[in-house]
């Protein structure tokens, strides 16, 4: 998943079929610190907010959510992206992905660019870059393909939860491990 600040809280964007039956959750941030975490809101969609137990409150200090007004712009030049995929360890792996589809509203379909680099079941919830942008999260994979719902949707279906307008947040995404 991604986290996202609102107010003082830092919390986490990540797919709801990742979280929804678990008794237990544990995030691990990119600096490899571990953190108990639990579910505070599910939306349709396949979308969840997590909250971090017992937050620190510098938790959230790398995370950049950025709501991009031009995705549809970026899609029409940018062919390839990346995602990054927090491993166990706190590690980055990054697979370089073609965009082999999209739509203007939700989902853009990717690739491995190197077919070696077989996507799983387990990277939902990793964030897509397209041209070093944040422009959405892995929610599920079938036949190497990645659907990705993208960052703008994502935004619309949180707005009103992080109570900002789809246009005026200034911050990112950072990869997180749920597990």
């Amino acid at each position: 998943g991604v986290m996202r600040q609102r107010g003082q809280e830092c919390l986490v964007i990540a797919p709801a079929h990742v979280v929804e039956n678990a008794f237990q959750i544990e995030m691990t941030t990119s600096d490899r610190a571990k953190y108990a975490a639990e579910v505070l809101e599910m939306f349709p969609g396949d979308i969840s907010v997590l909250r971090f137990v017992n937050e620190d409150s510098s938790i959230c200090r790398h995370a950049s959510w950025s709501n991009k007004t031009n995705l549809n712009g970026l899609l029409e030049i940018e062919k390839q992206g990346e995602l990054r995929t927090m491993l166990a360890d706190g590690s980055i792996r990054i697979t370089d992905v073609d965009i082999v589809g999209y739509d203007k509203y939700r989902n853009i379909n990717v690739r491995p660019r190197n077919m070696a680099d077989a996507l799983s079941k387990g990277e939902s919830g990793s964030p897509l870059y397209i041209a070093n942008q944040f422009s959405g999260i892995l929610l599920s994979v079938k036949d190497n393909i990645g659907n990705v719902i993208r960052q703008d949707a994502l935004a619309n279906t949180l707005s009103l939860f992080f109570k900002d307008s789809i246009q005026t947040s200034k911050q990112g995404a950072m990869p997180l491990n749920g597990a």
